[in-house]
């Protein structure tokens, strides 16, 4: 059985590769354009400490999901699998990883959140890191 997620991605992502195509964008630019719009619009969304912020970087972050995955396709469709490519990937994931976490624990603060749960929070960030 397959994740929903998973069959959804698979149904939508063959125009986005094609339009990619077409316009000659590639795979590296789309992850330089995915971490900065997630750096950006996602992080304020969180920052902002209100239910609509948190929306806004949630549906961020759902798009960050979407391009972190058409990238890697993107890259094997074409052939242009790299070392770079695949180290901006994964160092800017990491970078994510904790911009969004600290703007979710800003948010929260600014909701009235003890300041221990954001410290928790990074406590919890950094063991994921760690395992994985």
């Amino acid at each position: 059985m397959k994740e929903w997620s998973n069959v959804i991605y698979h149904k939508v992502k063959s125009p986005f590769i094609k339009t990619c195509l077409n316009l000659g964008i590639t795979a590296n630019q789309v992850t330089l354009f995915n971490h900065l719009i997630t750096l950006t619009f996602g992080c304020w969304g969180f920052s902002r400490g209100t239910h609509k912020g948190m929306l806004i970087g949630l549906g961020v972050c759902l798009i960050n999901g979407f391009l972190d995955y058409l990238d890697g396709d993107l890259a094997r469709e074409t052939g242009r699998l790299s070392k770079l490519g695949v180290w901006l990937d994964s160092g800017f994931d990491v970078i994510i990883q904790f911009a969004v976490m600290g703007a979710i624990s800003i948010g929260c603060f600014k909701m009235g959140l003890s300041i221990w749960w954001v410290v928790l929070f990074f406590i919890a960030l950094g063991a994921n890191n760690f395992v994985s």
